[in-house]
């Protein structure tokens, strides 16, 4: 290999591997291909021990750009209801709190993101209603 050709190789594999992202700019990685953004189709459903998912099965939470959620709720008894919120998202613990406006009332409520998966656990009436939904 003559020397001009072996400075070439050497000059794109320099450039190839100082391009590279380190692991501290990981974060910076993660912060601009927001992995966690997408579909999330419920899986899973329970109010108070009792599996409802089938009433509600094709009801989805959407997560996308800019901190922006969308909450489509199929209900087969009342029909489907469309809610456009905002989440933020502890990408270290995987905590997501989800904010809507409902009926002139701010909700917040806490969840969690972790491995594709989002649930939500909530206390009414003394009963526990727990969700489960999955990444497409």
């Amino acid at each position: 290999m003559n020397t001009k050709l072996k400075v070439s190789v050497f000059t794109a594999l320099a450039a190839l591997l100082l391009s590279v992202p380190s692991v501290k700019d990981m974060s910076t990685l993660t912060e601009i291909t927001k992995p966690h953004q997408g579909v999330y189709r419920l899986n899973e459903f329970r109010f108070g021990g009792e599996d409802i998912v089938e009433r509600f099965e094709t009801s989805s939470i959407e997560l996308k750009r800019n901190g922006q959620a969308v909450f489509v709720l199929n209900d087969t008894n009342r029909g489907r209801k469309e809610v456009t919120g905002e989440y933020s998202l502890n990408e270290e613990s995987g905590e997501l709190i989800l904010t809507i406006q409902l009926f002139g009332t701010t909700l917040k409520k806490q969840a969690y993101l972790k491995n594709g998966l989002l649930t939500i656990t909530h206390v009414q009436d003394g009963r526990t209603i727990y969700s489960e939904f999955k990444r497409n």
